[in-house]
């Protein structure tokens, strides 16, 4: 099959909420392929699936050459809350000279760690660390997320400050990222924070990003 004909099946299984078994062994054939795109497009793909051989995969592509192909397999094994992920994240985060891989396997370790058995401390702990060594405002951003579900609620206010930092693809990121934690406490404080760039901002994707938020029916 040439590559416009696998794009093309990958498109359809991008429309699919579970894949079969068959479709996941055709995904993990595809996780070889020479076409750094379509390992890039598999991993992003192999979140739709909680089976065993689908983490494997990811864990292998997190390894892989490709900046996307590394960043998309770190996202996608937020879905896969065990001690073997944490530590394959954890490597990433250290290991790797991509500040967006290290950005997305912080973002899956805050979506694991209340799930995996290990004391929140060693998170809380990790990501102060990180926030005293790193400059990327993404990974910044995913420290801040990662402390305050932890109940470090003054870390919330470093989530909204990050509305005013970075380019518009950050400012983009901490909309979603907001969005992720609004709760019946914290949903006008954010709203109001929204209102506020909304009115300053000239990005269109900024713009559009926190129309779909205001849009959502997370708002008390």
């Amino acid at each position: 099959m040439d590559a416009d004909c696998l794009f093309d099946w990958l498109d359809i299984i991008s429309d699919k909420t579970a894949i079969s078994d068959d479709e996941l062994n055709s995904l993990i054939q595809l996780a070889a392929n020479d076409n750094e795109e379509i390992r890039s497009k598999v991993a992003e793909l192999l979140v739709l699936s909680n089976n065993d051989l689908a983490k494997e995969a990811l864990i292998h592509l997190c390894n892989d050459s490709d900046e996307l192909v590394r960043t998309n397999a770190c996202d996608s094994l937020s879905v896969f809350s065990d001690v073997r992920v944490y530590e394959v994240l954890k490597n990433r985060l250290f290991s790797d000279e991509s500040s967006l891989v290290k950005r997305y396997a912080l973002l899956s370790i805050v979506d694991i760690m209340c799930d995996i058995g290990i004391d929140h401390l060693v998170f809380k702990n990790l990501f102060r660390a990180i926030l005293d060594e790193s400059e990327s405002a993404g990974i910044a951003l995913a420290c801040y997320k990662g402390l305050y579900l932890l109940g470090e609620q003054e870390y919330l206010d470093g989530m909204i400050e990050s509305l005013t930092r970075g380019d518009y693809q950050d400012r983009c990121a901490t909309i979603n990222e907001l969005t992720d934690v609004v709760n019946e406490q914290n949903g006008g404080v954010i709203k109001t924070a929204f209102l506020a760039l909304l009115e300053r901002e000239s990005s269109a994707a900024v713009r559009s990003t926190i129309a779909t938020a205001l849009d959502k029916e997370i708002w008390a």
